[in-house]
């Protein structure tokens, strides 16, 4: 037995949040044909200042 996954269309994202969307969609594909070491360059340097998840963060997430 399989479950439909498709969005129902009164489910739809709203219209101002599909160009944030988007752009992540467009930076994600750029990225990802870049060589590895580029990557790797990009991803420390938009990481500086993160702080890393708690315990309780990284269990919810987890699910």
């Amino acid at each position: 037995m399989s479950v439909s996954t498709a969005l129902p269309a009164e489910t739809r994202p709203a219209l101002w949040r599909r160009p944030p969307v988007r752009v992540a969609i467009v930076l994600a594909w750029l990225l990802a044909k870049q060589p590895p070491h580029r990557i790797r360059v990009v991803l420390s340097r938009i990481r500086r200042g993160a702080r890393p998840a708690t315990f309780a963060e990284a269990r919810r997430a987890r699910g």
